[in-house]
């Protein structure tokens, strides 16, 4: 082989290896874009679905603070029906201990 054939050899073999390595880039690079659309895509589906559920959270807390005591307001009832039943209690032991009878313990 003469060196005439052997650099048309490779001459030709540079062309069709660029060739299939320019192919090769250009379906890289459309790959990366629709892998790029489909990361846009679940990023605004994602900021949707996270907006949907902020609303609903909302609508929870003002449904909450709307229909629900808090743990104060409990606490406070609580505290005012033992007053009373101590009140009750007490009203009991003054008139047991009027009638004169036997005061038990519970």
């Amino acid at each position: 082989m003469d060196l005439t054939a052997f650099i048309g050899a490779l001459s030709v073999l540079t062309t069709i290896g660029g060739a299939i390595l320019g192919w090769y880039v250009k379906s890289v690079e459309k790959k990366n874009d629709q892998n790029a659309d489909d990361i846009e895509k679940v990023r605004d589906q994602s900021v949707k679905e996270t907006q949907e559920l902020r609303e609903e959270l909302y609508k929870h807390r003002v449904h909450s603070a709307e229909h629900f005591s808090t743990k104060e307001d409990i606490k406070a009832m609580e505290n005012n029906i033992i007053g009373h039943l101590r009140r009750v209690e007490d009203k009991l032991d003054r008139k047991q201990d009027k009638a004169g009878g036997n005061h038990r313990e519970l």
